[in-house]
Protein backbone atom coordinates (compact mmCIF):
# COMPACT_ATOMS: atom_id res chain seq x y z
CA UNK A 1 0.00 0.00 0.00
CA UNK A 2 1.20 3.13 -1.27
CA UNK A 3 2.37 5.72 1.53
CA UNK A 4 0.45 8.58 2.95
CA UNK A 5 2.23 12.34 4.20
CA UNK A 6 0.81 14.71 5.56
CA UNK A 7 2.11 18.20 4.59
CA UNK A 8 1.10 21.18 7.32
CA UNK A 9 2.50 24.13 9.16
CA UNK A 10 3.51 24.06 12.85
CA UNK A 11 1.08 26.73 13.75
CA UNK A 12 -0.21 25.85 17.27
CA UNK A 13 0.16 22.94 19.75
CA UNK A 14 -3.93 22.09 19.06
CA UNK A 15 -3.59 22.24 15.23
CA UNK A 16 -0.45 20.06 15.56
CA UNK A 17 -2.57 17.55 17.73
CA UNK A 18 -5.36 17.46 15.14
CA UNK A 19 -2.89 16.59 12.33
CA UNK A 20 -1.65 13.56 14.78
CA UNK A 21 -5.36 12.39 15.43
CA UNK A 22 -6.03 12.75 12.23
CA UNK A 23 -3.07 10.29 11.65
CA UNK A 24 -3.73 8.00 13.83
CA UNK A 25 -7.59 7.88 12.71
CA UNK A 26 -5.84 6.30 9.51
CA UNK A 27 -3.59 4.47 10.82
CA UNK A 28 -6.01 2.76 13.13
CA UNK A 29 -9.34 2.50 11.38
CA UNK A 30 -8.21 1.94 7.80
CA UNK A 31 -4.43 0.51 8.48
CA UNK A 32 -3.15 3.30 5.83
CA UNK A 33 0.86 4.06 5.69
CA UNK A 34 0.52 7.80 7.25
CA UNK A 35 3.83 9.48 8.01
CA UNK A 36 4.68 12.97 9.65
CA UNK A 37 6.92 14.77 10.89
CA UNK A 38 5.90 14.64 14.44
CA UNK A 39 6.90 10.71 14.03
CA UNK A 40 10.89 11.47 13.91
CA UNK A 41 10.22 13.24 17.76
CA UNK A 42 12.23 13.64 19.58
CA UNK A 43 15.74 14.17 17.75
CA UNK A 44 14.54 14.38 13.99
CA UNK A 45 15.28 11.97 10.93
CA UNK A 46 18.98 11.59 10.78
CA UNK A 47 19.22 12.81 7.06
CA UNK A 48 18.52 16.13 8.37
CA UNK A 49 15.04 17.63 8.08
CA UNK A 50 15.72 19.31 4.33
CA UNK A 51 16.24 15.83 2.69
CA UNK A 52 13.69 14.11 4.48
CA UNK A 53 11.05 16.38 3.98
CA UNK A 54 11.50 16.38 0.42
CA UNK A 55 11.99 12.55 0.35
CA UNK A 56 8.13 12.19 2.06
CA UNK A 57 6.83 14.33 -0.81
CA UNK A 58 8.46 12.60 -3.75
CA UNK A 59 8.17 9.21 -2.45
CA UNK A 60 4.57 9.29 -1.10
CA UNK A 61 1.44 7.60 -3.30
CA UNK A 62 -0.64 10.76 -1.96
CA UNK A 63 -0.21 13.91 -0.33
CA UNK A 64 -2.38 15.49 2.44
CA UNK A 65 -1.95 18.98 2.30
CA UNK A 66 -3.44 21.08 5.75
CA UNK A 67 -3.97 24.83 4.43
CA UNK A 68 -4.19 27.30 6.95
CA UNK A 69 -2.78 31.37 6.68
CA UNK A 70 1.01 30.32 7.74
CA UNK A 71 1.03 27.24 4.99
CA UNK A 72 -0.45 29.59 2.04
CA UNK A 73 1.75 31.93 3.10
CA UNK A 74 4.92 29.55 2.87
CA UNK A 75 3.27 27.99 0.01
CA UNK A 76 3.18 30.75 -2.02
CA UNK A 77 6.75 32.31 -0.89
CA UNK A 78 5.31 35.34 0.75
CA UNK A 79 7.12 33.50 4.16
CA UNK A 80 9.77 35.66 5.87
CA UNK A 81 13.15 33.85 5.54
CA UNK A 82 14.05 31.64 8.03
CA UNK A 83 10.84 30.65 8.76
CA UNK A 84 8.89 27.22 8.61
CA UNK A 85 11.03 26.07 6.60
CA UNK A 86 10.03 21.81 6.46
CA UNK A 87 6.70 23.43 5.16
CA UNK A 88 8.21 25.83 3.09
CA UNK A 89 10.91 22.91 1.56
CA UNK A 90 7.51 20.58 1.06
CA UNK A 91 5.53 23.15 -0.44
CA UNK A 92 8.20 23.91 -2.86
CA UNK A 93 8.25 20.30 -4.35
CA UNK A 94 4.34 20.04 -4.41
CA UNK A 95 4.41 23.62 -6.43
CA UNK A 96 6.84 21.93 -8.71
CA UNK A 97 5.20 18.85 -9.15
CA UNK A 98 2.03 20.16 -10.30
CA UNK A 99 3.85 22.25 -12.52
CA UNK A 100 5.79 19.29 -14.21
CA UNK A 101 2.26 17.57 -14.91
CA UNK A 102 0.68 20.15 -16.39
CA UNK A 103 -2.12 19.96 -13.54
CA UNK A 104 -3.53 16.57 -13.90
CA UNK A 105 -3.04 15.74 -10.29
CA UNK A 106 -4.17 12.54 -8.57
CA UNK A 107 -1.76 12.70 -6.14
CA UNK A 108 -2.22 16.29 -3.47
CA UNK A 109 -5.78 17.05 -1.73
CA UNK A 110 -6.41 20.02 0.48
CA UNK A 111 -7.60 19.36 4.08
CA UNK A 112 -9.39 22.08 6.32
CA UNK A 113 -9.92 21.64 10.04
CA UNK A 114 -11.44 24.77 10.58
CA UNK A 115 -14.20 26.53 7.62
CA UNK A 116 -12.07 29.81 7.82
CA UNK A 117 -9.40 28.22 5.99
CA UNK A 118 -11.22 28.00 3.10
CA UNK A 119 -9.87 31.19 2.20
CA UNK A 120 -6.00 30.42 2.50
CA UNK A 121 -6.24 27.62 -0.31
CA UNK A 122 -3.29 28.07 -2.75
CA UNK A 123 -4.49 29.00 -6.05
CA UNK A 124 -2.69 26.28 -7.78
CA UNK A 125 -4.53 23.76 -5.40
CA UNK A 126 -8.05 25.56 -5.50
CA UNK A 127 -9.11 23.69 -8.82
CA UNK A 128 -8.96 20.27 -6.65
CA UNK A 129 -11.27 18.50 -4.24
CA UNK A 130 -10.95 19.56 -0.56
CA UNK A 131 -12.02 17.52 2.30
CA UNK A 132 -13.47 20.07 5.08
CA UNK A 133 -12.92 17.66 8.51
CA UNK A 134 -15.29 19.99 10.15
CA UNK A 135 -18.16 18.23 9.25
CA UNK A 136 -19.35 15.41 10.04
CA UNK A 137 -18.55 12.24 7.91
CA UNK A 138 -15.78 13.90 5.74
CA UNK A 139 -13.43 12.08 7.35
CA UNK A 140 -14.68 8.66 5.97
CA UNK A 141 -14.59 10.30 2.74
CA UNK A 142 -11.10 11.41 2.90
CA UNK A 143 -10.24 7.45 3.90
CA UNK A 144 -12.50 5.99 1.08
CA UNK A 145 -10.07 8.41 -1.52
CA UNK A 146 -7.07 7.22 0.13
CA UNK A 147 -7.74 3.43 -0.15
CA UNK A 148 -9.04 4.17 -4.03
CA UNK A 149 -12.40 3.97 -3.28
CA UNK A 150 -13.66 6.93 -4.47
CA UNK A 151 -14.38 5.14 -7.85
CA UNK A 152 -16.46 2.87 -6.74
CA UNK A 153 -19.92 1.70 -9.31
CA UNK A 154 -23.40 3.00 -7.56
CA UNK A 155 -24.68 1.02 -4.71
CA UNK A 156 -21.25 -1.11 -4.23
CA UNK A 157 -20.08 -1.01 -0.35
CA UNK A 158 -17.96 2.16 0.50
CA UNK A 159 -16.78 -0.33 3.49
CA UNK A 160 -13.11 -1.05 2.75
CA UNK A 161 -11.94 -4.92 3.52
CA UNK A 162 -10.76 -5.71 6.76
CA UNK A 163 -7.22 -6.05 6.88
CA UNK A 164 -6.10 -8.74 9.70
CA UNK A 165 -2.95 -9.08 11.20
CA UNK A 166 -0.63 -11.87 10.66
CA UNK A 167 -0.35 -14.12 14.05
CA UNK A 168 3.06 -13.49 15.70
CA UNK A 169 5.56 -16.07 14.52
CA UNK A 170 7.35 -17.74 17.62
CA UNK A 171 5.53 -15.63 20.45
CA UNK A 172 5.97 -17.48 23.32
CA UNK A 173 3.18 -17.09 25.85
CA UNK A 174 3.85 -16.98 29.85
CA UNK A 175 1.45 -19.38 30.84
CA UNK A 176 1.74 -23.50 29.79
CA UNK A 177 -1.59 -24.50 30.93
CA UNK A 178 -3.92 -22.47 28.33
CA UNK A 179 -2.72 -23.14 24.84
CA UNK A 180 -6.31 -24.46 23.38
CA UNK A 181 -7.13 -20.55 24.92
CA UNK A 182 -4.44 -18.82 23.53
CA UNK A 183 -3.99 -20.87 19.87
CA UNK A 184 -7.81 -19.57 19.99
CA UNK A 185 -7.30 -16.27 20.77
CA UNK A 186 -4.50 -15.65 17.96
CA UNK A 187 -6.65 -17.43 15.24
CA UNK A 188 -9.54 -14.34 16.45
CA UNK A 189 -7.27 -11.69 15.96
CA UNK A 190 -6.03 -12.69 12.66
CA UNK A 191 -9.25 -12.75 11.05
CA UNK A 192 -10.03 -16.31 10.92
CA UNK A 193 -13.33 -17.63 10.25
CA UNK A 194 -15.03 -18.34 14.55
CA UNK A 195 -16.54 -16.38 16.87
CA UNK A 196 -15.09 -13.38 17.51
CA UNK A 197 -15.89 -13.95 21.39
CA UNK A 198 -13.45 -15.61 24.29
CA UNK A 199 -15.33 -16.15 27.49
CA UNK A 200 -13.16 -17.01 30.14
CA UNK A 201 -14.43 -17.99 33.07
CA UNK A 202 -12.60 -19.00 36.49
CA UNK A 203 -12.72 -19.10 40.18
CA UNK A 204 -10.56 -16.34 41.89
CA UNK A 205 -7.09 -16.33 42.56
CA UNK A 206 -6.85 -18.75 39.37
CA UNK A 207 -4.64 -16.70 37.36
CA UNK A 208 -7.24 -14.82 35.52
CA UNK A 209 -5.68 -11.44 35.57
CA UNK A 210 -2.44 -12.54 34.43
CA UNK A 211 -4.04 -14.12 31.43
CA UNK A 212 -5.78 -11.17 30.54
CA UNK A 213 -2.51 -8.54 30.87
CA UNK A 214 -1.03 -12.08 28.64
CA UNK A 215 -3.98 -11.43 25.97
CA UNK A 216 -3.49 -7.51 25.93
CA UNK A 217 0.49 -7.93 25.56
CA UNK A 218 0.30 -10.25 22.86
CA UNK A 219 -2.56 -7.75 21.22
CA UNK A 220 -0.15 -5.11 21.42
CA UNK A 221 2.88 -6.58 19.90
CA UNK A 222 -0.03 -7.52 17.13
CA UNK A 223 -0.44 -3.79 16.78
CA UNK A 224 -4.07 -4.13 17.84
CA UNK A 225 -5.63 -1.71 19.81
CA UNK A 226 -7.39 -2.45 22.76
CA UNK A 227 -9.81 -0.78 25.76
CA UNK A 228 -10.59 -2.52 29.15
CA UNK A 229 -14.05 -1.92 30.17
CA UNK A 230 -14.08 -2.94 34.06
CA UNK A 231 -17.21 -3.85 35.20
CA UNK A 232 -16.55 -4.48 38.79
CA UNK A 233 -18.48 -1.83 41.33
CA UNK A 234 -21.56 -1.85 38.61
CA UNK A 235 -20.02 1.49 37.08
CA UNK A 236 -22.74 3.25 34.52
CA UNK A 237 -23.08 2.77 30.99
CA UNK A 238 -21.84 6.47 30.89
CA UNK A 239 -18.79 5.70 32.11
CA UNK A 240 -17.52 2.67 30.23
CA UNK A 241 -18.43 4.55 27.19
CA UNK A 242 -16.24 7.01 28.62
CA UNK A 243 -13.72 5.01 28.89
CA UNK A 244 -14.12 3.35 25.10
CA UNK A 245 -13.89 6.53 24.35
CA UNK A 246 -10.49 7.80 26.40
CA UNK A 247 -8.92 4.69 25.07
CA UNK A 248 -9.61 4.94 21.37
CA UNK A 249 -9.96 8.36 20.97
CA UNK A 250 -8.80 8.20 17.26
CA UNK A 251 -11.21 5.37 16.64
CA UNK A 252 -14.43 7.37 18.11
CA UNK A 253 -14.82 10.71 16.37
CA UNK A 254 -18.81 9.71 16.73
CA UNK A 255 -18.59 8.90 20.35
CA UNK A 256 -16.42 11.77 21.17
CA UNK A 257 -19.13 14.36 20.12
CA UNK A 258 -22.60 12.56 21.77
CA UNK A 259 -23.49 11.87 25.71
CA UNK A 260 -26.00 10.01 27.36
CA UNK A 261 -27.14 7.14 25.21
CA UNK A 262 -26.74 8.37 22.16
CA UNK A 263 -23.12 7.79 22.39
CA UNK A 264 -23.33 4.05 22.56
CA UNK A 265 -24.85 4.12 19.51
CA UNK A 266 -22.80 6.78 18.08
CA UNK A 267 -19.92 4.47 19.02
CA UNK A 268 -21.40 1.53 16.92
CA UNK A 269 -21.31 3.93 14.19
CA UNK A 270 -17.84 4.54 14.77
CA UNK A 271 -16.64 0.73 15.00
CA UNK A 272 -19.02 -0.07 11.74
CA UNK A 273 -16.10 2.11 9.86
CA UNK A 274 -13.37 0.06 11.39
CA UNK A 275 -11.09 -2.13 8.50
CA UNK A 276 -8.63 -3.06 11.20
CA UNK A 277 -9.90 -5.32 14.70
CA UNK A 278 -10.12 -3.47 17.79
CA UNK A 279 -9.77 -5.57 21.30
CA UNK A 280 -12.50 -4.96 23.98
CA UNK A 281 -12.16 -6.42 27.20
CA UNK A 282 -14.84 -6.95 29.71
CA UNK A 283 -13.20 -7.58 33.04
CA UNK A 284 -16.11 -8.89 35.75
CA UNK A 285 -18.37 -8.71 33.01
CA UNK A 286 -21.39 -9.88 35.85
CA UNK A 287 -21.00 -7.37 37.57
CA UNK A 288 -22.60 -4.87 35.26
CA UNK A 289 -25.50 -2.53 36.53
CA UNK A 290 -28.90 -2.67 35.51
CA UNK A 291 -28.70 0.16 32.75
CA UNK A 292 -26.21 -2.16 30.78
Amino acid sequence: MAKIFISYSHDTEPYKQRVRDLAEYLRMAHGLDVAIDQDMLPGGPGEGWPHWSEAQVRLAGKVLVVCTENYCRRYTGREEIGTGLGSVCEARLIHQELYNTGGINHKYRVILFDESCNSHVPDTLQAYHKFPLYRSAVREELAEWLLGKSNAPAGASQTAAAVWPQALSGYVWGMADRKDLTARFERMLSGQPERRVLLISAESNSGKTYLLGELKNYARQAGIVYSLLDCKGSLALEDLLQSIVLDLRALCPRGQQEKGSARGWAILEDFQQLTTPVLLTFDTYEAVSDDR
